[in-house]
């Protein structure tokens, strides 16, 4: 069972090296009639793992099974075991050699690494324990990754993997990595098409972000926690989306909002809290642009004490206790209300 759920853990996040395919773990798989129930238990037969040699003169079945385990395991991976990515995915044979020899896997598996690789075995070892106890750690937090959200989750494993392999689990898990990165560029690219494109509607614009979205993540976006919130702050970033709601009257603008919040899975509860902060959101910019158009007025036909004087004052008729905030920020060059307005974002 515990090994179930660690498959189903590791189908699920895709946190364990890909095993290299070879006939060594082929043949450990396969269920050799050569070999007899009690070789099985007790001294491993070397026809389940390789073709039968002879052996070597005072040599062991046992023996003989290392070296010939050892011999596969250079043949197998003797070019790349250098590659921490190999060395963790050695960790399959080892289980491997466990479910079939459960009293002498381990001691086995240990002894073929040592005469495979003599000059790398400490490291090798040392890799697949850390690949075990990583493994471990997965079975112990199943239950608390699932329950977070994706990007925490992703920061969990990689604060694990780093704690356990240090700068190896760049290379380990550089296949994931790089899947990722892929990803990303593709939906980056889907946006910025997006973005850019005034032909599509507001439904379309919609339609389109979701499907990119789920092509990129797949399963993995009904999971997001956050989801809903974040395909909302992207869709609301668009500037083609900005163009068309900019051009609707403000009744009509919040219809349509609240429409996309509906389609993005929010409920009507939710909606309705989110048009409240809009319209809070709205008062607080037509108050803003109305600041703003009196100011550029002033300072047109005032200067120096007067002005900041006169300012001083203008500051606190919009913002009251808010205007030494708003003082602050102008002297530093930042004006809120001359950034872009985002309707459903800002």
């Amino acid at each position: 069972m515990k090994r179930w759920l660690f498959a189903a853990c590791v189908l699920a996040t895709g946190t364990v090296a890909a095993v290299v395919t070879s006939p060594l773990v082929e043949r450990l798989d396969s269920d050799r009639s050569a070999a007899s129930p009690e070789s099985r238990v007790s001294t491993p037969a070397v026809g389940d793992v390789a073709p039968a040699e002879p052996s070597l003169p005072g040599e062991s079945d046992r023996q003989r099974f290392v070296r010939e385990l050892a011999q596969q395991l250079r043949e197998t991976y003797g070019d790349n075991i250098a590659n921490a990515r190999v060395q963790a995915s050695l960790l399959e044979v080892k289980r491997r050699l466990l479910k079939r020899y459960p009293d002498e896997g381990a001691a086995l598996f240990e002894a073929a690494i040592k005469r495979a690789f003599a000059d790398r075995a400490r490291v090798v070892l040392r890799t697949v324990s850390r690949m075990e106890r990583y493994r471990d750690w997965l079975l112990d937090h199943q239950v608390a990754l699932a329950d977070m959200a994706p990007l925490e989750k992703n920061g969990a494993l990689w604060s694990q993997r780093r704690a356990l392999f240090g700068a190896d689990a760049d290379v380990i898990w550089a296949h994931e990595k790089a899947a990722w990165a892929q990803k990303r560029e593709a939906l980056k690219e889907d946006i910025r098409r997006l973005d850019q494109d005034r032909t599509v509607s507001l439904n379309e614009a919609l339609y389109q972000l979701q499907t990119s979205l789920d092509e990129a993540y797949g399963s993995e976006l009904e999971a997001l926690a956050m989801d809903r919130g974040t395909v909302a702050n992207v869709y609301f970033g668009l500037d083609s989306v900005q163009d068309r709601l900019a051009g609707l009257d403000a009744d009509a603008r919040q219809a349509r909002i609240n429409d996309i919040r509906r389609q993005l899975g929010y409920s009507q509860e939710q909606v309705a809290q989110l048009e409240a902060e809009d319209q809070y959101r709205e008062a607080r910019w037509q108050n803003g642009y109305a600041y703003m158009a009196e100011r550029g007025r002033l300072t047109q036909s005032l200067d120096g004490e007067a002005l900041q004087q006169a300012l001083v004052q203008l500051r606190q008729d919009y913002f009251a206790a808010e205007a030494r905030t708003i003082r602050l920020e102008e002297q530093n060059g930042f004006f809120r209300y001359e950034r872009p307005r985002l309707y459903g974002r800002n």
